[in-house]
């Protein structure tokens, strides 16, 4: 029964993840019972389709019924309107985070003392949005209006992808790439000594310069491997053997930083980390090497990931 199982999709993805596999069961029995005795023994295949589209018109849209079971609920926006409201919520919420901090350093402004007002304005933002659904879902007749379960999309295969961590990811490469070359003189960090104003200290890059634009190229690669996931859908083999490559290109490129640029191997780091930690030099080599454990975890992730698909198709 295509319309019944494109239906009970719809109404999946709305669902809490604990109610999924028995909300979905449920409702799949009741369906398929009232189709069958609306067919009336007639089991040609368009009976069997016009069974469905009447039963799905009688029973409501899909946002509807998974609101009934605690799927998509919101006091403020209704559960119609929710798919639409959270897929607008992501994707404005990564064009603001790029075109405000983006904004931010061409006014000159050091991205530290931005993040209270990023916050502020990120908020009130959230909350326009709210009131523009709340006041979309007041429009009763146009909500109840009838809908076409012939409009129905198909069932996707099930997505093994993060969308949310890819957008996040997509966006805060791209405000680095803005950031590091267009204003590196803001690369740094900030302390303060008791009762004094927080100073920030700039990093000096001029031992890594020569490893920067290679960097680059590395965070536009992976930008542009995130975007082409998030347009799939899902994880191939080519996606997953993309990210290990640049995961192990930027392991390859931070040890070179750090042992030809700093000339500062891993061995001569300072053991006494309290005592050392602010230093422009030392905390520029413990984010290199943070990076490196951050990339060889990704490569594991994906490598465990691929050990499951050809486990699956053993």
């Amino acid at each position: 029964m295509e319309y019944i199982e494109r239906y009970l999709s719809q109404v999946e993805r709305l669902l809490p993840e604990k109610d999924k596999e028995e909300v979905t069961k449920e409702l799949r029995e009741i369906l398929e019972d009232e189709v069958n005795e609306q067919q009336a023994g007639d089991l040609s295949p368009e009976k069997l389709e016009k069974s469905q589209f009447i039963i799905l018109e009688k029973f409501g849209r899909p946002e509807s019924i998974a609101g009934k079971y605690g799927g998509g609920h919101s006091p403020l926006i209704k559960s119609e309107l929710m798919p639409q409201f959270l897929k607008v919520l992501k994707i404005l919420g990564v064009v603001y985070a790029v075109i405000f901090l983006g904004i931010s350093l061409l006014q000159g402004r050091n991205p530290l003392d931005t993040i209270g007002q990023f916050i502020s304005n990120g908020l009130m933002n959230f909350a326009i949005l709210v009131i523009i659904f709340y006041f979309i879902g007041k429009d009763e007749k146009n909500l109840q209006k009838t809908w076409k379960p012939s409009e129905l999309p198909p069932v996707q295969p099930k997505s093994d992808v993060n969308q949310t961590e890819l957008l996040i990811s997509i966006a805060f490469s791209s405000f680095f790439i803005i950031w590091i070359t267009m204003f590196p003189e803001w690369i740094g960090y900030g302390y303060a000594e008791k009762g004094e104003e927080l100073q920030f200290v700039p990093f000096s890059l001029d031992k890594i310069q020569p490893f920067i634009p290679f960097a680059i190229l590395l965070m536009i690669g992976s930008v542009l491997l995130d975007a082409f996931t998030l347009i799939k859908r899902k994880w191939t083999p080519a996606l997953r053997a993309g990210n290990i490559s640049i995961s192990l290109l930027w392991i390859f490129l931070a040890n070179a930083a750090l042992y030809l640029g700093m000339k500062m191997p891993i061995t001569s780091l300072p053991t006494e980390i309290r005592e050392n930690f602010f230093n422009s030099d030392i905390l520029l080599a413990y984010i290199l090497i943070g990076s490196m454990i951050i990339a060889a975890i990704d490569i594991i992730k994906h490598l465990v990931g691929w050990a499951r698909i050809n486990i699956w198709k053993t």
